[in-house]
């Protein structure tokens, strides 16, 4: 039971960093021949860490806390790490070097914490609401 819902989690935070790179890449062109607001696509993906945390704690309870850890986590890395290999690449990058990946690990892991940490806040608030 506690594995499936860690692996719910674990796919939807995964789908979003895919998701988020990829808009990244693409360029504002493409949004705009479809006439989507790219802005708008970034922020509505960033439901999906709040829905992993929901999941997490409203779940499997107090044991969710750290399935959330690990899913900021793997935002900090993921994020650190695709930025450091697209500056290698040649995309250009406001945060280049070792320098700029710390920085980037530090700024996608707080973003992720409050994405995360506000799907468990309400999860378990619900959790709680819904057990009495």
């Amino acid at each position: 039971m506690f594995a499936k819902d860690f692996y719910t989690g674990l796919i939807l935070v995964l789908f979003f960093i895919a998701l988020y790179l990829m808009s990244n890449v693409f360029d504002r062109y493409v949004f705009s021949r479809l006439n989507i607001d790219q802005d708008f696509i970034l922020l509505l993906l960033w439901g999906l860490p709040f829905i992993a945390g929901y999941v997490a704690i409203f779940k499997t309870g107090v044991f969710g806390f750290v399935y959330c850890a690990f899913y900021v986590l793997i935002i900090g890395i993921a994020f650190s790490f695709s930025g450091f290999v697209l500056n290698k690449l040649g995309f250009p990058s406001d945060f280049s070097g070792t320098t700029g990946v710390l920085w980037l690990f530090k700024i996608f892991f707080f973003i992720g914490f409050i994405a995360v940490g506000s799907g468990a806040v309400i999860g378990g608030g619900l959790r709680l609401i819904l057990k009495k």
